[in-house]
């Protein structure tokens, strides 16, 4: 004789009792056992609604966030103008063989403040040869930064002299040279960009670049 305990019952083996007993008893104990809970299945339509959810969200993502604030000209402009001043002593660094510290502020305006995206953001709000200018100077302008950076950077990996006064050596003084020539024509080619735009705009953008803060040492 065996038994098997299940949620409070004992199913009891036919070889010990009569069968009918055993029917019955094992019957009355099946009553008892609790019910178990079906999980339903979505409807054909609630699954369709939930794929469209997850697809507006996924091309929409800002509708569930709330929209960002809407761009102005002085807004995409300030950051512009921001590089301007960061770029400032960058002559001053490559002349004395400061290289890190050219590159530092080189790449800060290319990648922290995003100087190619903001130049195409601001010359959007340009009306006629303006705005082909502005669009034709940012692309330029990405191409001899991208040269410049370049430039002062394989110095690093150039022994230099003690003959020199900045301890320059004869082979970093090629680089030299055209790390001096990429920036005169970089910021020749920003200049010319803020020509294009509205005065008031530009001082607009200028006041609110003098109130942010830099992440970086940046030299007047």
């Amino acid at each position: 004789m065996w038994s098997r305990a299940e949620h409070g019952c004992a199913f009891l083996s036919p070889l010990s009792l009569g069968l009918q007993t055993v029917a019955a008893d094992n019957a009355a104990c099946a009553h008892r056992r609790p019910a178990v809970r079906m999980l339903s299945t979505p409807s054909r339509r609630e699954v369709l609604e939930s794929a469209v959810l997850i697809s507006l969200g996924a091309l929409f993502p800002r509708a569930a966030l709330g929209a960002a604030a809407k761009p102005t000209l002085e807004s995409e402009l300030t950051p512009v103008v921001m590089c301007r001043t960061v770029l400032n002593p960058v002559r001053r660094y490559i002349e004395t063989g400061r290289w890190d510290r050219a590159r530092t502020n080189v790449n800060y305006c290319s990648r922290v403040l995003g100087l190619k995206k903001r130049m195409r953001g601001a010359g959007e709000f340009l009306e006629g040869d303006a705005y082909f200018d502005a669009l034709e100077i940012a692309a330029d302008l990405d191409i001899n930064l991208t040269q410049l950076d370049a430039s002062v950077y394989t110095p690093l990996f150039i022994s230099g002299s003690d003959d020199d006064e900045y301890g320059i050596s004869v082979e970093q003084r090629k680089y030299q040279n055209a790390a001096l020539n990429y920036y005169d024509v970089a910021v020749g080619q920003l200049d010319e960009y803020l020509s294009k735009i509205p005065p008031e705009a530009l001082e607009a953008a200028r006041a609110l670049a003098s109130k942010q803060s830099y992440e970086i040492t940046v030299e007047q």
